[in-house]
């Protein structure tokens, strides 16, 4: 009876480090990914986004384009990469008044934070 308990003790306490192991690997690697976001000069995807979502507001008079948050975002080692792609396509007013979704491309550099490349449709709006 008394080895049955000692036992079973050994079996929770082994549960509760085993688990114990798994949380501290998982904040860990959370850790790690939020880390990941920043470069090493700390320029961040999210300044990134905001600087080609701000070039494209820029692209013609105020109010008549709205990007909103980037459909798809990708990254090497050099560079960031985001898309705008319906249903989040960059909404374009035309001079009618309707509202056109217009899907657009844009590329920044990791190191400067510069946009090397950048499309609004069709039409290439920076290329470096």
């Amino acid at each position: 009876m008394k080895g049955e308990k000692n036992s079973r003790l050994g079996c929770a306490v082994a549960v509760v480090i085993v688990l114990l192991i798994a949380i501290a690997t998982s904040l860990y690697f959370q850790n790690e990914k939020q880390q990941s976001l920043v470069t090493n000069d700390g320029i961040s995807w999210i300044d990134a986004v905001e600087e080609c979502k701000r070039k494209y507001e820029a692209h013609l008079p105020s109010g008549q384009i709205k990007a909103p948050n980037c459909r798809k975002r990708t990254e090497d080692n050099e560079y960031f990469y985001f898309s705008w792609s319906k249903p989040l396509a960059i909404l374009v007013k035309r001079s009618d008044g309707k509202i056109t979704k217009i899907a657009g491309k844009c590329q920044v550099s990791k190191e400067s934070g510069e946009i090397v490349s950048m499309t609004l449709g069709k039409t290439v709006l920076v290329n470096k």
